[in-house]
Order: C-alpha cells, then structure tokens, then sequence
C-alpha cells in the first residue's frame, strides 16, 4: 500500500509538467486525485489529495517544495496543514477554489498569504 501512495507522489513533479487534465486513481477504497489550481498571477499549484478512510491527507508542490499535509476540521470546505510544523503551510479547499497560506513557526503567528484566487481546471 505505502508503494501505491508513494508513486503517485513521486510523479507530482512530472504532472506539475503536463498539467494537462486532472487525474484521479482508486485503489481499494484508497482514493488519489491529482489537481492543478491556476493562483492569482497565473502561478500553478499542483496537488495530490489522498484519501483513505476516515484519514486525508493532500501534498502539494510549492516553491519547488514537496509539502506533505494532514487534514484539519473546518465548517465547510477542507483545510490541510503541514505535518512538519517549521513548515507553516495551510491549504484550504471549497469546491473548485483554494488557496494556500503560511504561518511561521516564531512568535509572530500571524498566517500570511501566499497564493489566493486559486481555480482548479473545469471537469470536461
């Protein structure tokens, strides 16, 4: 199983590349997709959101980083947040929108923007 999560993964850069259509896998009951949002600026935001179960959890190729996230319970939507805390990333979804803020792990704790205005490609 950690193979199957781990070659999807692995590709995310390749994808980021292509960006021609979004591309979703299912594997017994575990569910890939695989997302480019268009941010603000024209900037793209490749993303792999994994779900398993009861747990989600999404990575996303920012700033030629991998960002490995767990999911966090919100009102509506999805948001994701970091696993490693140095690393202060939040990805919120709601439908076809996102968009990804940072927050630093000092003492200002002050969650700063970084991609807004994110749309995810029309399914076809």
């Amino acid at each position: 199983m950690k193979l199957l999560l781990t070659a999807p993964l692995a590709l995310l850069p390749v994808y980021a590349q292509a960006q021609d259509a979004d591309i979703n896998y299912d594997y017994e009951g575990t569910a890939i997709n695989l997302v480019t949002y268009t941010c603000a600026g024209e900037v793209k935001l490749p993303v792999a959101f994994i779900n398993a179960g009861d747990s989600s959890t999404a990575v996303m190729l920012y700033d030629g980083q991998l960002v490995a996230m767990n999911s966090m319970k919100t009102a509506s939507g999805a948001t994701y947040a970091s696993i490693d805390e140095q690393n202060g990333y939040r990805l919120s979804t709601k439908g076809d929108e996102a968009f990804v803020e940072f927050m630093a792990a000092d003492d200002s704790a002050k969650l700063e923007m970084k991609l807004s205005a994110c749309q995810s490609a029309p399914a076809e």
